[in-house]
């Protein structure tokens, strides 16, 4: 069992890794909603491997875990499926601060953030 977990973790710090347990996780989330979903491991494999966050352009640091700049999925309508029209693959910190405001909240955030700290 040990050398399982420690297996596991590893291939989670890879970009397949990351992308197999965000469609699994995903796909979980879709069916106890009663949500669409349409999106593949390989399209999730593809917006990891291009290594950028889909809105801040962030890099994406793989690790095992939730970490600020590791990849997420985050749906534009928070109600609706996880169809590739819907879903984005951003940074994490991105998605937790979006969780339940929209982007242009994040936006006024992050400017107010900017402006305290100058």
């Amino acid at each position: 069992p040990q050398k399982s977990l420690i297996r596991n973790a590893k291939f989670r710090t890879t970009a397949k890794g990351a992308a197999q347990y965000l469609y699994s996780n995903a796909k979980r989330r879709a069916k106890v909603g009663g949500l669409e979903f349409s999106i593949t491991r390989e399209w999730i494999l593809d917006a990891v491997e291009k290594g950028k966050c889909q809105i801040t352009g962030i890099p994406f640091v793989i690790a095992n875990g939730r970490k600020p700049w590791a990849p997420s999925l985050d749906k534009t309508n928070p109600r609706g499926g996880y169809t590739p029209g819907n879903v984005k693959v951003v940074v994490w910190m991105y998605n937790t601060c979006k969780w339940d405001a929209t982007h242009d909240d994040v936006i006024t955030f992050a400017r107010a953030v900017v402006g305290a700290n100058k």
